[in-house]
C-alpha cells in the first residue's frame, strides 16, 4: 500500500517541471520565511483524478488546511471569480454558489451564512481557502492517509475512483507530516 502511494505522489509531482517544481520550492521557502504560524504542504502530498497544478503549495494554518482555491475548483468545473475591490472569492458550480471574503471566517452558500473554523487568506497574492469546507460543499470526495500524508481529492460521481468510506480528518496539522524533499 505504501509503494502504491509514493507511486500516486510520484505521479502528482510528474506533472510538474523542474523549473516550477523549483520554483514551488523557493515559493515555500518564501512562505515559511514570512508566516512562522503555517506549515506548507508539498504540492506531491494533494492527489485528484484532474490534472491540476498549483502555482503555489498548500497550507496549514491553525491546524486546518488550506488550499489555493482557483487551481482545484477550476481543475473540477467550478468557475471562480475574485473582486480585489471588496476582497471577495466566488465559486460557482452548478446549483451551488459559494461566496467568501478575505480574512473572514463567515462565508456563503446559495445564500446561507456558514461559519469557517479557519478565514480564507492570501499568500503570494493567491486567495486560500479551508479545504474540507470546499471539498464538502462542491460535492467532491476526500480520502487521507495517515501514514504518508496523502491527501486525495475526486468527484464522488468519478466511477474510475475507488468509493471507500474514510472519515479521517484531513485537516488536523498532528497528522499531516511536512515533507521538505521535493526533488
Amino acid at each position: 500500500m505504501k509503494n502504491t502511494i509514493n507511486l500516486m505522489k510520484e505521479v502528482v509531482k510528474n506533472r510538474y517541471s523542474i523549473e516550477e517544481l523549483e520554483e514551488l520550492r523557493k515559493i515555500s521557502d518564501e512562505l515559511k520565511e514570512q508566516n512562522e504560524d503555517i506549515i506548507v504542504i508539498p504540492v506531491e502530498n494533494i492527489s485528484t483524478n484532474k490534472d491540476i497544478k498549483f502555482d503555489t503549495p498548500p497550507v496549514i494554518k491553525e491546524g486546518r488546511t488550506l488550499i489555493p482555491v482557483r487551481a482545484l475548483t477550476q481543475g473540477f468545473g467550478a468557475e471562480v471569480e475574485w473582486k480585489s475591490e471588496e476582497k471577495k472569492v466566488t465559486i460557482t458550480k452548478g446549483d451551488k454558489e459559494i461566496v467568501l471574503y478575505l480574512d473572514n471566517k463567515t462565508a456563503t452558500v446559495n445564500g446561507e451564512k456558514v461559519e469557517l473554523e479557519v478565514p480564507s487568506t492570501a499568500y503570494n497574492n493567491r486567495t486560500y481557502v479551508p479545504l474540507r469546507f470546499i471539498i464538502e460543499n462542491l460535492g467532491l470526495k476526500i480520502d487521507y492517509d495517515e501514514d504518508t500524508g496523502l491527501i486525495e481529492i475526486d468527484d464522488e460521481d468519478d466511477k474510475d475512483i475507488d468509493n471507500k468510506d474514510n472519515d479521517d480528518d484531513v485537516d488536523n496539522v498532528e497528522d499531516i507530516k511536512e515533507d521538505d524533499s521535493q526533488e
